[in-house]
């Protein structure tokens, strides 16, 4: 082979190895186009996202959530800023001592804060909402893997007031139970978010946004509930569960005309600061998801519903068979053995025998349509969660007895709230209302955002049946009535004694052991400014309603007619003039008791708004309330403890705080 045919060869060899290379690199280049394009625009969103998961961290952060308030704008929930500790475990090289440390001012298992704290996260909470000397505890040890971040705890500054129908909210700020629950949206706001970056070995380097203020906070819930009302209903709701050594007991006003819940209480009650500390039975709101037997407070029922359907004279007489009356195989009882009774008399002594009889002169269709007018069986719509709608078999399941025993209270099961409802109706003159708890929700600065009106009335039972009911009811709170520890000094009460047998779980009879003690009523008779039912479940010093119920009920009304400005019955008043000029004619006339509802009372027994006042006209508007006063500052009243409207106590130290204007 020549030179020139070697070199020609070697020339061809190496065009082609340069060929081959240059096709390499080509066809790497595209490849790396493809890649790059499929990187940078196919797969950019994805790829971004892994990234930002890598790099940052978005923490939630809860809104403020909106106050309730009564009626008078008084505090009853509320919210507070807290800080929650959060750590940077990628940061901690040495974690065991921080965990020691941390587990020993705050309270927490070591093992469980070693486990966090060793995880390799970017982020880990430590423990939510801390008190203020512990954030001070921890900033002291100096740590820049451990921060804060603000968030709002509630609080419910009464403790356990009205526990049972504010409820309460979990660790995360959702409503858990009562209104809290019932209303979450309205008094939630929109949640916060914090973003936060680091860097490859995982230090925080930049923080985005601001956490301490939030765009929408949670709105502001007015209640119809008095917070002086609810105070002093439960008081003695409580002493008299005490006193009696029951189970529990449960107490409701309402306003007759509107609806309006003025008070509610159950005990004994929880404080919902601490909710997590009480049992499941113990937070229920046994006057909204809870039924009981009527017991003898039905024979209301029954007698406006004879009454309305023309089936009695009030002069009749009804013969109550001298305490014993067998309806089939079972014989029915009375306390006492009464013989001939006209239907106010069977109502004023409350006979079970003359209640059967009145009854059981409707048809079964009849007496059931006309209890479910009452809602009995069925929902108020009150705005409470879990409401329940109680028992009430429908007419095709009843046999004799049961129709009879419905009659006066038993075989059937209604809720407190569905039983002062029905009640509300006779005390307005034969119109059904819809109970209610939310007035209005306003926002931040005080607009109304949204009102509950009341809703509209229904007429179920006509006014004169009612008139000639609401006279027999009078009776009862009378002498030689069983109601008559009910009776009230100036004004004229309406109302029904109930005690009911319970029913034993083990042998599914009645109980000859355990009862419901009740009174409802209303006053003034004649002019209702409000209904009253007290239920106390399980008494063991007494058993019948009069003597258990009808005490607390009268305490209860004592306490608050002053505060709710009610006036005497006119025949009262009438009398009281005549005497009172007879012994000093010179004397001007008497002048009525306070504003209603919703305006300020000049009640002793009640702490007065003193906020703007100077110290000489706080200490002249206190007058002769027995206070402890002590003032400290200068200037005008800014806050003042106990709060406007709080029921005050004998000796009781007041706390003025003065400052500028």
């Amino acid at each position: 082979m020549t030179a020139a045919h070697r070199k020609n060869r070697q020339r061809k060899g190496l065009m082609l190895r340069r060929n081959i290379v240059v096709t390499i690199m080509l066809a790497c280049f595209v490849v790396i186009l493809v890649r790059a394009y499929r990187l940078q625009v196919t797969e950019s969103e994805r790829l971004t996202g892994l990234a930002l998961t890598e790099y940052s961290r978005k923490v939630t952060l809860l809104p403020r959530r909106g106050d309730i308030v009564d009626r008078r704008d008084r505090i009853l929930a509320s919210s507070v800023e807290v800080y929650s500790l959060y750590a940077e475990p990628r940061l901690i090289k040495e974690p065991k001592p921080i965990a020691a440390k941390l587990a020993s001012l705050l309270n927490l298992d070591y093992l469980d804060t070693l486990e966090k704290l060793s995880s390799g996260k970017g982020f880990v909470w430590i423990k939510r909402k801390l008190p203020p000397h512990q954030k001070a505890e921890v900033l002291e040890l100096n740590c820049r893997a451990l921060g804060f971040l603000p968030e709002s705890k509630r609080i419910y500054p009464n403790r356990d007031l009205a526990a049972h129908m504010l409820g309460f909210v979990g660790l995360d700020g959702n409503g858990l139970e009562g209104l809290e629950l019932q209303y979450d949206q309205t008094l939630s706001g929109e949640k916060g978010h914090f973003q936060v970056y680091k860097d490859r070995l995982g230090r925080t380097v930049y923080r985005h946004g601001s956490p301490e203020r939030f765009e929408y906070e949670g709105h502001r819930l007015v209640l119809t509930l008095d917070k002086t009302i609810q105070y002093r209903l439960e008081n003695a709701l409580r002493k008299a569960v005490i006193e009696q050594n029951a189970t529990s007991g449960l107490a409701v006003m309402m306003d007759p005309w509107t609806g309006d819940v003025l008070a509610m209480s159950v005990q004994p009650s929880y404080d919902p600061n601490f909710f997590w500390k009480y049992s499941a039975a113990r937070r229920r709101n046994r006057a909204v998801v809870d039924c009981f037997e009527p017991g003898s407070t039905m024979k209301v029922f029954t007698a406006l519903l004879a009454l309305e359907n023309n089936l009695i004279r009030l002069d009749e007489p009804v013969y109550c068979e001298n305490g014993n009356f067998r309806v089939g195989r079972h014989v029915v009882h009375d306390t006492h053995r009464y013989g001939w009774l006209t239907l106010p008399r069977i109502i004023q002594v409350s006979s079970n025998i003359g209640a059967l009889k009145v009854g059981m002169r409707m048809e079964k269709a009849m007496l059931y349509d006309g209890l479910r007018r009452f809602r009995f069986g069925d929902l108020t719509g009150i705005d409470l969660p879990g409401e329940t709608r109680g028992l009430l078999r429908g007419v095709t399941g009843w046999a004799e007895i049961d129709f009879a025993a419905i009659c006066f209270g038993q075989g059937l099961s209604i809720s407190p709230i569905q039983q002062i409802s029905a009640l509300s109706t006779i005390a307005n003159g034969g119109l059904l209302v819809h109970p209610r708890v939310a007035k209005r929700v306003e926002d931040a600065h005080g607009n109304v955002i949204r009102r509950f009106e009341s809703k509209p009335s229904q007429r179920v039972v006509s006014k004169k049946s009612t008139r000639l009911l609401t006279k027999m009811l009078k009776k009862v709170v009378e002498s030689g009535g069983t109601g008559s520890s009910a009776a009230l000094d100036g004004y004229s009460v309406a109302g029904k004694t109930g005690t009911a047998q319970k029913v034993d779980s083990k042998t599914r009879t009645y109980s000859k052991h355990t009862y419901v003690s009740s009174f409802m009523g209303f006053f003034p008779a004649d002019k209702p400014a409000v209904v009253l039912l007290v239920m106390i479940d399980e008494p063991q010093k007494a058993v019948y309603g009069g003597l258990v119920a009808a005490p607390v009920f009268k305490t209860i009304a004592e306490q608050v007619i002053p505060y709710m400005g009610i006036k005497p019955d006119e025949v009262y008043l009438a009398r009281k003039d005549i005497d009172s000029a007879a012994a000093r004619p010179d004397e001007e006339p008497l002048e009525s008791y306070a504003s209603p509802i919703g305006e300020e009372s000049e009640d002793p027994g009640v702490m007065p708004n003193l906020i703007g006042l100077d110290a000489r006209s706080a200490l002249n508007t206190l007058g002769n309330r027995k206070l402890d006063v002590k003032l400290i500052g200068s200037g005008i009243v800014v806050n003042q403890d106990p709060p406007p409207g709080a029921c005050l106590e004998s000796k009781q130290v007041s706390r003025l705080i003065l400052g500028k204007e």
